[in-house]
């Protein structure tokens, strides 16, 4: 049944090294914890494939680590780029979208204010 979720974390951006290959940018970002046998064509297949969708956000080529992600039981949006990265405080229906698209949107938000 779908519903409403409201989640609170910290998205912190992992900058991709000059002409790095997209497996060798998720192998570094990912380190021990990357799977060889289940790389296949994209990080973002890779991402879902592996149920990393809720951990790590791969948005316009650049990946970011989902840090101190919890569900919450408040009503607000809100994104602040700081120092340790780019806060977030979103609330979504979940038959209508997923917490990645919501990130995926705060990120292009929060770089427009830049």
């Amino acid at each position: 049944m779908s519903q409403t979720e409201i989640h609170k974390g910290r998205l912190v951006e992992f900058p991709r090294e000059n002409l790095e290959q997209d497996k060798e940018y998720l192998k570094r970002f990912l380190k021990e914890e990357f799977k060889e046998e289940t790389w296949e064509d994209s990080i973002q297949e890779y991402i879902y494939e592996n149920d990393l969708y809720e951990k790590v956000i791969y948005w316009r080529d650049i990946l970011y680590s989902n840090e101190d992600h919890r569900e919450l039981d408040e009503d607000e949006n809100l994104f602040l780029k700081t120092e340790k990265g780019i806060e977030y405080f979103v609330s979504f229906y979940n038959g209508g979208t997923c917490l990645s698209e919501m990130l995926e949107e705060g990120i292009d938000e929060v770089n427009k204010q830049k």
